[in-house]
């Protein structure tokens, strides 16, 4: 018996090829989509997982609490809390602290003559960091490897750069970082795993932090250090209670406490959930997550009700078949069976088709999701069995639907040629087609609002030039040499470049746009020293007299740093940006200029600064951040020159002018690496997350667009072939082309006027939430809805016109001689 359903399957799909290839490319491409979106999904959902003790680390986060609001969130925290933990809640197992080089700062390291570099993967903690992170450490005894300030511990990976095949214990690595200048070389005491692609933070060297940056006259200078726990997660709460009550005390014997709180956030929640301050590296969002989940379901949603759409309209074609076999005998049961096997056939072929696209998709997936996945990730196995039981009930939902719709229809009556009921498989399908018009015009009209948040982003607003910028990072900050001399060194480049005509102009600063300012104060720059502490947070950016003119910042009051009257001049001056000078009450930025501020300096004391400018806030570090309140100073003593940029002038060519840079950087660095990048790019980094959530939405999405297509193809075929008799007598009596397809169009261009409105307040909504992500974002334009709309009617209308056309072409001989 299964023998006959399958070759009466295999006829009915050979005899209706169109419909079977629209049913089982729209399956395949569901489903391959679906796949994907899933394995996408998992590798998001799987960060920090691979910890054996994942479910029991913990981060303290901090935030500063005025009148019950969250300000100024941060995933550091205080110098003291892991001693108050260690001292005051016995419900923690272990519990360590630390911090890592700053990206301007790096690690430089010598070994048997070679020199070499790491920017931001060089670790201070205590000697408990591998009792949190328990399963971390592959060589060495967890209780001794961070023992003495020389003791280091490499990762696999950077164990095998260095040492090659030699067993890397013992070691010694020459210290040449100025960050670690009190140091003497390291000793290698243990190798740890490669932290994976999943972890939200990865760290190549790990060593013990210094001794002074954790003595008591420091626990509580503000948060300074990553803390991280070991604990019950049912005690969670309990503990943040308790840590909070603590905070509460020591906030009524310093005042600059007041209002400090902690917050635990488990270690697998950090990625997707946390958003703070001072992050170690950029994370994902939930929101994007759901996104892409709800669009996966979307997807296959659509593919299965085009199946359900093209089945139970051509279903009615078969009504004689069915009628003449229940006469003869065959039962429901039976009937039913042999539709389910058709079914079957298609997503057997579906299912293989899929399999091929997934193999010629994976290599080029990590490109388009930013995630670098080459197998399959199974990693989650409770996401893939929900995908599973997803995949499934829906399936057999599909295709049991079609068998049901005509089974109930009465045999006798279908040889008789009345088709009595038919009408609600038709609403059905007509309400089945409107769920794709409206799941199509939201995905359109998301996809143009993500596309146009970016490109707001990261072309418009910035405030800041950043065209042909070419920056260098300065080859001294990583030695111990004197400042004048780093400071002298970059004057004889300086002028050395500026001799050509193809280079414009040159700065150095600490930071570059793009990158993170990482030394900030709070509490250390006052309207009076009298003033009450507050706990807003300044950012401080050190420049030269050339910073503010080369990247065209604009001056709302005041004026630059005067390069005439030297270091002298500008010694008790500094300038601000607009934000601060409201963070520091003054009511514009013209009454701030001349005006004095107190500034206590790292002796101790206050000392007084006069604002001699202020520039408008720009977005240095990215349009997706609120600007903070930064004050520019003025570097006067040169350790501060991280980057050197060069603007090149308009019409050079860049290949050309970087030559020439290299050359001149080779007569003053001889020894030292020519590391060059082109700023705007740089700064476009930023966007990573958003890119690739654009890139893998919009496809998504279009994959989406396209299923429906081919089920409006399908259902505009069927409807042609099922009315070639009606457009044959309407062609005899006089109808012209433009009359069938106008006629004939009509009920789709409805359906997706009804799509329209539904799908209007669902885009407003979703899009306006989506937005409220960004201090900075675009208005919801009526573009939003109107290109959606005008796709769909050229879709709508090519797809029905073309088939409407195609049947207007035949003889209509052809379609009533038989009547």
């Amino acid at each position: 018996m299964f023998r006959s359903y399958l070759k009466i399957a295999s006829r009915q799909m050979m005899k209706s090829k169109s419909f079977a290839l629209i049913n089982v490319l729209g399956l395949a491409v569901g489903l391959t989509a679906f796949v994907l979106i899933i394995q996408y999904v998992s590798f998001e959902l799987s960060y920090d997982t691979f910890h054996s003790n994942a479910n029991e680390i913990f981060r303290v986060a901090y935030a500063q609490e005025q009148a019950g609001e969250r300000k100024n969130t941060s995933a550091r925290n205080f110098v003291g809390m892991t001693s108050l933990v260690k001292e005051h809640i016995p419900e923690v197992k272990a519990a360590t602290a630390f911090d890592r080089t700053a990206p301007y700062a790096g690690f430089l390291f010598g070994y048997q003559g070679r020199l070499l570099f790491e920017p931001e993967s060089f670790y201070q903690t205590d000697s408990s960091f591998f009792q949190v992170f328990s399963d971390l450490l592959v060589k060495g005894n967890p209780s001794f490897v961070l023992k003495d300030p020389h003791d280091l511990v490499l990762s696999e990976k950077m164990a095998r750069k260095i040492f090659g095949d030699e067993d890397p214990i013992g070691k010694k690595i020459e210290n040449r970082s100025p960050s670690f200048a009190d140091a003497s070389d390291f000793v290698v005491r243990g190798v740890m795993k490669d932290m994976p692609e999943n972890a939200h933070f990865h760290a190549n060297f790990v060593a013990l932090i210094h001794q002074e940056e954790v003595t008591p006259d420091q626990y509580w200078k503000g948060p300074k250090l990553y803390t991280y726990l070991t604990l019950s997660a049912d005690d969670a709460p309990r503990v943040t209670e308790r840590l909070n009550r603590l905070l509460a005390t020591l906030g009524k014997e310093d005042p600059s406490m007041q209002g400090a709180k902690a917050f635990l956030q488990p270690i697998t929640a950090i990625h997707l959930h946390s958003n703070l301050n001072e992050e170690l590296e950029v994370n994902g969002s939930d929101v994007l997550v759901y996104l892409l989940s709800a669009l996966g379901v979307i997807i296959l949603l659509l593919a299965w009700i085009n199946y359900v759409n093209i089945e139970t309209a051509r279903f009615i074609r078969r009504t004689k078949e069915v009628g003449v076999r229940r006469i003869i005998g065959s039962g429901k049961s039976d009937l039913a069976w042999q539709f389910l096997v058709e079914y079957g056939c298609t997503v057997a072929l579906a299912a293989g088709l899929a399999w091929t696209l997934l193999l010629a998709i994976l290599p080029r997936f990590t490109y388009l999701t930013g995630i670098p996945i080459a197998t399959f990730q199974w990693s989650m196995p409770w996401i893939w069995l929900g995908a599973l039981g997803i995949f499934l009930a829906g399936s057999v939902i599909a295709g049991i639907y079609p068998a049901i719709f005509i089974l109930k229809l009465n045999p006798i009556a279908t040889l008789k040629g009345s088709l009595g009921g038919t009408n609600r498989g038709g609403t059905l399908r007509k309400s089945l087609i409107v769920v794709q018009f409206t799941s199509s015009l939201v995905l359109l009209a998301f996809i143009l609002v993500i596309h146009q948040q970016l490109d707001f982003m990261r072309l418009t607003n910035k405030k800041i030039d950043l065209d042909k910028v070419v920056s260098l990072r300065n080859p001294t900050v990583y030695a111990n040499a004197d400042d004048s001399i780093n400071h002298s060194d970059y004057m004889a480049l300086k002028h050395k470049l500026l001799e050509h005509p193809m280079v414009k102009d040159m700065t150095s600063s600490s930071c570059i746009p793009g990158t993170v300012i990482d030394e900030y104060f709070v509490n250390r720059i006052k309207r009076h020293q009298t003033d009450p502490d507050d706990p807003t947070r300044f950012k401080i950016l050190f420049v030269d007299h050339n910073f503010i003119p080369f990247y065209d910042l604009k001056l709302a009051a005041g004026r630059n740093y005067s390069p005439e009257q030297g270091d002298e001049e500008n010694w008790n001056t500094v300038v601000l940006n607009a934000s601060a000078i409201r963070a520091l009450g003054f009511a514009s930025p013209a009454d701030a200029v001349d005006q004095e501020v107190d500034f206590l300096l790292w002796g101790g004391k206050f000392q007084k600064y006069k604002i001699v400018g202020v520039v408008e806030d720009y977005h240095h570090e990215a349009i997706k951040k609120a600007v903070e309140p930064t004050i520019l100073s003025f570097n006067h003593g040169r350790f501060q020159d991280v980057y050197y940029s060069v603007k090149l002038s308009a019409g050079s060519d860049p290949q050309e002018a970087l030559a020439y840079i290299h050359d001149r950087w080779k007569e003053v660095f001889p020894a030292k690496s020519f590391d060059y990048f082109f700023l705007d790019e740089y700064y476009d980094r930023q966007f990573k997350t958003e890119r690739h959530f654009a890139r893998t939405f919009g496809s998504f999405a279009a994959v989406a667009v396209f299923i429906a297509c081919l089920g409006i193809l399908g259902l505009t075929l069927f409807e042609m072939n099922a009315r070639l008799r009606e457009i044959s007598i309407r062609k005899v009596l006089g109808a012209t082309a433009a009359n069938l397809v106008r006629l004939l169009s009509k009920e789709y261009f409805k359906l997706v006027l009804m799509a329209t409105l539904i799908s209007a307040p669902v885009v407003y909504y979703s899009a306006s939430e989506w937005l409220k992500n960004y201090p900075v974002r675009i208005a919801i334009s009526g573009w939003f809805f109107v290109w959606p709309l005008i796709v769909m009617v050229v879709v709508v209308g090519v797809a029905s016109g073309f088939q409407t056309l195609k049947a207007a072409g035949t003889n209509p001989v052809d379609h009533l001689k038989g009547e």
